[in-house]
């Protein structure tokens, strides 16, 4: 915690090795976090973005209490972001008039409840295999070699376990289609209970 505020002391001076220290600590664990959210093509570029207003908002990190926390934050928030994004841009190409806050005012709270409600559901019907190597991997944040040694495993049945857990999760939202923001938040939201 100490190396953290004299590496965002001296990012607020402008220094790159500080920066470049940051982001090599904190992007693996940011790509693991997007991991089950968002497509392979979208993490990387997520990860980018937040390090990007990383650099432009350098001078005034010095004050925040947990970086990893302010990161995830990031993450969460741009995941959202683009959903809202790519929900607008598949409307525009089909012609369909895009109002956000309609679908907000339409999108009532036994919705949202259901919807929740389904994901913790879809995460209990995992094997306990599959729900241990979810919960290790995507809610505290082991890497797939520490979930190997921990779980007496092979890295490729914790990959592919991982893998089938995630996917599951997701077919069992697949019927919430139009709502996609809503079941990513409800994804999001479930990481901060675990």
């Amino acid at each position: 915690m100490a190396d953290e505020v004299i590496l965002l002391r001296r990012l607020s001076e402008n220094d790159e090795q500080a920066f470049v220290a940051l982001y090599k600590k904190y992007q693996p664990k940011l790509s693991r976090f997007l991991y089950p959210f968002a497509n392979a093509d979208d993490a990387p570029e997520i990860v980018q973005d937040i390090f990007l207003k990383i650099w432009e908002k350098r001078a005034s990190l010095i004050c925040i209490r947990s970086f990893e926390q302010y990161l995830y934050r990031m993450a969460k928030n741009r995941l959202l972001d683009l959903q809202k994004s790519n929900k607008a841009r598949q409307q525009r190409e089909t012609g369909t008039p895009y109002n956000n806050r309609v679908q907000e005012d339409g999108f009532q709270q036994t919705e949202y409840k259901e919807v929740y409600t389904n994901a913790l559901k879809a995460i209990s019907e995992l094997s306990e295999r599959q729900q241990r190597i979810y919960q290790l991997r995507i809610f505290e944040d082991k890497t797939l070699d520490e979930i190997s040694e921990q779980l007496a495993i092979s890295k490729a049945v914790t990959i592919k376990q991982l893998y089938l857990a995630t996917r599951f999760v997701r077919q069992k939202l697949s019927r919430y289609q139009g709502l996609d923001h809503f079941v990513t938040g409800t994804l999001i939201i479930l990481t901060s209970f675990f």
